[in-house]
């Protein structure tokens, strides 16, 4: 099931988008702009925009199958009441590639983000979202006094998360309330009996600056020579890693295809190239019909790919 057939206006394909994305031209009205991370089902997200109309929203939500349920709910709802949800638009990508690669600096109002993860174990910890870079991020995607209110049900989070506040230019203030947001966490909770929960709200004080991410051009290689028995890979280890998971030759079209997985902080790819023989060369290219954020680290495997295959023509 594609988002875009559940809510075709509301819903952006990210990787159409080229680097930032241009928010005033993808709503009907030029107004501010907030954010909320992991929305869920968008119980939250749906009462914030139907309240507030004059307001805009995007909703980033990395869950494929709440993707599609908060995408389906908006259809209804738009349905019975047609522009209700005009001000809103969701991205179904991570959080941190939205904020480092599509959305400008200065330009938020308010972020939300409601029982994240707290990822309990000591072990786990490293995969808790609102670190110190992460909120340095948020702080330079919000404007002066802009609000960062995170909601959790687990007490050690908020202790981790204040700690990790310090110099991110954030005044923190915590307390304990009992919420009524009435999203699938907040209602999991209340079952098993827990009333009180924990507000960290954030304002921005200070400009923390964090440069936007951009889309690198993924160049064609060609080589004179080139022979896939003789075809040999070194992966790269490290922050950056680039895998080899198989290479295909088709001898009769005179086409490899490689590919690889590329995993760099906060992101994943699986990554196809292309090895052809046109006319009297071999070119290498990015195989046609991924959907893929352009990054280094994907330049950094063509090159790679490319060094290769040349070799293999040695």
């Amino acid at each position: 099931m594609n988002p875009k057939s559940c809510s075709l206006k509301n819903f952006i394909p990210v990787y159409e988008c080229v680097s930032l994305i241009d928010w005033d031209n993808r709503f009907s009205q030029k107004a501010p702009l907030d954010v909320e991370i992991g929305f869920g089902l968008a119980e939250h997200l749906i009462a914030l925009a139907q309240g507030h109309p004059e307001r805009n929203y995007i909703g980033i939500e990395q869950d494929r199958k709440r993707l599609l349920k908060a995408a389906g709910s908006m259809t209804v709802i738009e349905k019975k009441d047609p522009g209700s949800l005009a001000n809103v638009r969701l991205l179904g990508i991570d959080a941190w590639i939205a904020f480092e690669r599509l959305i400008p600096a200065d330009c938020l109002e308010n972020i939300y983000c409601l029982f994240p993860c707290p990822w309990p174990k000591k072990k786990h910890i490293r995969f808790r979202l609102f670190s110190s870079d992460f909120l340095n991020l948020l702080n330079s995607r919000l404007k002066n006094d802009g609000v960062l209110l995170i909601v959790t049900d687990f007490e050690p989070y908020v202790h981790w998360v204040v700690n990790q506040s310090r110099g991110t230019g954030f005044s923190v203030h915590t307390r304990t309330i009992a919420t009524n947001f009435n999203t699938k966490f907040e209602r999991k909770w209340k079952e098993t009996g827990q009333q009180e929960f924990f507000e960290i709200r954030f304002v921005k004080k200070t400009n923390v600056t964090y440069p936007v991410k951009k889309e690198i051009e993924l160049k064609a290689y060609k080589v004179k020579h080139f022979d896939p028995d003789r075809f040999v890979f070194f992966n790269q280890e490290g922050e950056t890693a680039i895998i080899l998971k198989d290479m295909f030759f088709d001898p009769v079209k005179q086409h490899a295809m490689v590919r690889l997985v590329v995993s760099e902080p906060n992101l994943t790819q699986h990554f196809w190239v292309s090895v052809a023989k046109k006319e009297e060369e071999w070119t290498i290219y990015r195989s046609v019909g991924q959907n893929l954020l352009q990054t280094q680290a994907l330049a950094q495997a063509l090159e790679r790919v490319y060094v290769a295959v040349q070799s293999s023509g040695k």
